[in-house]
This record gives C-alpha cells, sequence and structure tokens, in this order.
C-alpha cells in the first residue's frame, strides 16, 4: 500500500491542493492495481501436473501405505512442516488443516502392497487462479516409522512415484 499512498501524495502535491480530475485518476488506478496483485501469478509457473503410482509386494511391509501430497501456500507453514517427519505430519494433519485451512491443500492417497503400475493422476489444484504455492511435500505414512518426508521439486511436469518397502523413490517422468 506505500505505492497507493505515494501516489495519493504525489497528485495533492502537483495538484496544488485542488482534488479536481484526482478522485478519477484513482478510481481508474485502484481496480488496475488490485487486478494486478491477483493476476500476476501465471498458472504455468505451477509445473507438476501428473503423478503415477508403482507399488510391489513388499511395499509398507506389504501394508496399505497413506500418502498425502501437501501443496502449501504460505511461507511460516512451509517452514514448519517440512521440518516434520512423517509421524509428526500424520499425528497432526488434522489441527493443521483446522488451523490453516486456507492456506495449504491436500491430496490423500492409499496405496496397496502390490505389484502395479497406476495411469497417470491429473493432479486437481483449486489455486491456480488465486494464489502461488510455496512448496510441495509428500508424507508417507510407512509402518518403520521412518521420516517418510519428501520435498517435490517443482520443475518436472510429471513424477513417477515407486514406494519400497520402507521407502518412496520420486523420478521424473520421461514419458
Amino acid at each position: 500500500m506505500k505505492i497507493f499512498e505515494y501516489f495519493i501524495i504525489m497528485c495533492l502535491i502537483y495538484s496544488e491542493g485542488r482534488c479536481d480530475g484526482i478522485l478519477s485518476t484513482v478510481i481508474g488506478f485502484v481496480p488496475s492495481m488490485i487486478g494486478g496483485m491477483f493476476s500476476s501469478y501465471n498458472a504455468d509457473d505451477f509445473k507438476l501436473k501428473q503423478i503415477m503410482f508403482v507399488t510391489s509386494d513388499t511395499t509398507n511391509r506389504g501394508g496399505a501405505l497413506k500418502l498425502h501430497l501437501v501443496v502449501v501456500y504460505e511461507k511460516e507453514v512451509w517452514d514448519t512442516i517440512r521440518k516434520w517427519t512423517s509421524y509428526e505430519y500424520f499425528r497432526g494433519s488434522k489441527q493443521l488443516r483446522n488451523d490453516h485451512p486456507n492456506k495449504l491443500y491436500i491430496q490423500e492417497y492409499q496405496l496397496v502392497a502390490k505389484n502395479s503400475i497406476s495411469p497417470w493422476k491429473t493432479l486437481n489444484y483449486p489455486h491456480l487462479k488465486k494464489m502461488k504455492a510455496v512448496g510441495i511435500i509428500i508424507f508417507a505414512d510407512f509402518n518403520n516409522g521412518g521420516p517418510g518426508r519428501y520435498v517435490i521439486d517443482n520443475t518436472n511436469v510429471k513424477i513417477k512415484i515407486t514406494a519400497k518397502e520402507n521407502d518412496l523413490e520420486i523420478t521424473p517422468a520421461t514419458e
């Protein structure tokens, strides 16, 4: 808002205190300034569009595997959850959603331990017209309680997530 305040002061100085014409200038300037705040984000900046899951009989020691793909929109929330282990995330995810309902978007997946390759899943992000993501992180709830936290590089359009016995392998897709 400093630019807006500066603009008003300059208008008053150059108009020598007269307000004729200033109101029409301000009315024309404010909508374009507000529109620019939201339209400056290009949805094409958000690269990750599709994911594929590969599982085996030994995935998560033969048990089901819960995965959450978390898109974060605020730096403070990002700085907090990127330090969490999978255990901390899954124990606190409900409270996290309650505390920050508009600052993150969570897509949940349940993988079954069997030899399979899922078809490509197109990611649906409701934020593309409104907000810019700070980061993307995947949490996997492995039986072994390991870290299960994977920060996703947003330079890839497609990624393949291979669920192993106690770990995930995340690779850019060449397909």
